[in-house]
């Protein structure tokens, strides 16, 4: 599939992102490997989700209130 998107007439960039700083995907992707040759859609969040939201919010005010 990424390999399709990648040939098509368009720019493609790949950004590497640390799990670390990205646990709400890194849980996402871990909470669906079992079903990885399926769409899954969710139609709510699992609730670990929006607690990684939560912290992923509040770091991202800090961060913003402490440049300025």
């Amino acid at each position: 599939m990424i390999n399709d998107l990648c040939f098509r007439d368009w720019q493609v960039k790949f950004k590497n992102i640390r799990r670390t700083n990205n646990k709400v995907a890194d849980r996402l992707a871990k909470t669906i490997s079992d079903n990885i040759d399926r769409l899954v859609v969710l139609e709510d969040l699992p609730s670990e989700i929006n607690i990684l939201l939560e912290e992923d919010i509040c770091l991202t005010v800090l961060v913003e209130s402490s440049r300025n």
